[in-house]
């Protein structure tokens, strides 16, 4: 039984946890760590929650711990040479020095995107990676983050909104002002 479960979920949980940490070593362990968990715990899983919630979750613990273990070893923070790399790369693409859109250009859009999600809150980013990487519903984001399916939609809502600040703040591009409507 346990294999077919470890069989079944194993690349969904490494996916889901490297999606937290951006280290597959890092994530391949943990989710062995999960696995243990679930084999150990098995007799704490409460039958009205999806199983999958309940994996997710163990998952999210874990991963949670191990995020603090790193903060504890060294300072986590977007080096300055990093951004102003990405800000020299955009403004050469921008300028015609490379084309931006072939597949190197998508694949450093992508980074883009990922960097920016990392620097969210982790309540924020869990979210916004089990809603759009592994396609969760809010009631389910909501068990296993262990907040209702409302707040799981406002978490989703401020991180979507964080993140478009972030990246137009990496391009150099200013919020568009909302117009002022008269009635």
């Amino acid at each position: 039984m346990f294999s077919i479960l470890f069989s079944r979920y194993k690349d969904l949980i490494v996916s889901y946890i490297y999606g937290l940490l951006r280290d597959i070593g890092s994530a391949e362990d943990v989710a062995q760590e999960v696995f243990l968990n679930i084999f150990r715990k098995a007799d704490s899983y409460r039958y009205p929650m999806k199983f999958s919630s309940w994996l997710y979750r163990i998952a999210r613990n874990l991963a949670l711990n191990e995020i603090k273990r790193k903060k504890r070893r060294f300072l986590l923070s977007l080096s300055l040479s990093r951004i102003t790399a990405r800000r020299t790369a955009y403004q050469e693409e921008r300028t015609g020095d490379s084309c931006y859109n072939d597949s190197a250009g998508a694949k450093e859009r992508g980074e883009r995107i990922l960097d920016a999600l990392h620097t969210l809150p982790i309540k924020y980013r869990n979210v916004v990676i089990l809603r759009i990487y592994h396609a969760r519903s809010y009631e389910e984001i909501g068990e296993i983050e262990g907040c209702s399916a409302s707040a799981a939609r406002l978490r989703m809502h401020y991180a979507l909104r964080r993140l478009k600040k972030i990246l137009l703040s990496l391009i150099h591009i200013s919020e568009p002002t909302r117009p002022l409507y008269i009635s």
